[in-house]
């Protein structure tokens, strides 16, 4: 992604431990930039786990989002007097790691009359 890890880590650390559309829905009234990133590999994770491993989606969470450096792009800005000043643009790989949580169901049993004195 053409964004700096730095400003993709920071969108990313506040969808740990979502559900995913409340995820997808964080990222989009978000104004950072890098978040049309996010979402793009956040809804990638998500076909994957369906088509991959037959998951409901409402069920998915997100266990772990990170980036990290990727390439880092040498180009050319020209000044004036006609020199030419190098800048490098920032790129970022960007991971995310759904899980699974199934709803709990509660064990009638267990609860019968209360803590026992």
């Amino acid at each position: 992604m053409p964004h700096s890890p730095r400003k993709v880590q920071l969108i990313a650390a506040a969808l740990l431990g979502k559900k995913v559309d409340d995820a997808l829905t964080l990222l989009k009234f978000s104004p950072m930039h890098a978040s049309a990133g996010l979402v793009k590999v956040l809804k990638q994770a998500i076909g994957n786990a369906k088509t991959n491993f037959s998951v409901d989606s409402a069920n998915l969470v997100i266990k772990e989002a990170f980036a990290t450096k990727g390439r880092t792009w040498k180009k050319v800005r020209f000044a004036g007097r006609g020199r030419r000043r190098m800048y490098e643009k920032i790129t970022s790989h960007i991971t995310i790691r759904l899980e699974s949580k199934e709803p709990k169901i509660l064990n009638t049993k267990s609860i019968k009359n209360g803590p026992k004195s």
